[in-house]
């Protein structure tokens, strides 16, 4: 059976929370680097400068896995239960949709015919008229 739009987006939400939380906290060990330099009134250290870059890298990594999510996530749904059902009522819907501009259609066809006889009989019946007035009249 195919996952359901809901599971999906219930995996996709744990994870991107698990990412989001992953990088506050390398935010936080950043900002404490920074924060603890100033506070000691120097500069940053060699050390604390390369760990502050490889912060940045994994932030960076992070973002990139974050999209990725987004796309297999948007992937999956695609591939759902729930918008195999959507798209099976959809096109239930088209075809009765087709269905009935077919009939209106033919409706349309049936009044056109039906107003060309009635012009006909009008026609008619005006010359019955003059037939039985006669000339005199």
């Amino acid at each position: 059976m195919s996952e359901t739009a809901q599971q999906i987006i219930a995996e996709a939400t744990e994870a991107g929370d698990r990412l989001h939380d992953l990088d506050r906290a390398l935010q936080q060990e950043m900002d404490e680097i920074f924060t603890n330099a100033v506070l000691a009134d120097r500069e940053m250290t060699e050390a604390e400068k390369a760990r502050r870059k490889e912060i940045r890298a994994e932030q960076t990594e992070i973002a990139d896995t974050m999209r990725v999510l987004k796309f297999v996530t948007l992937a999956r749904l695609n591939n759902s239960s729930t918008v195999a059902g959507l798209k099976a009522q959809i096109d239930d819907v088209t075809t009765e949709l087709a269905d009935d501009l077919s009939r209106l259609r033919n409706v349309a066809r049936y009044a056109e015919l039906a107003a060309k006889i009635t012009a006909s009989i009008a026609r008619l019946t005006g010359k019955i008229a003059g037939l039985v007035a006669g000339p005199g009249l």
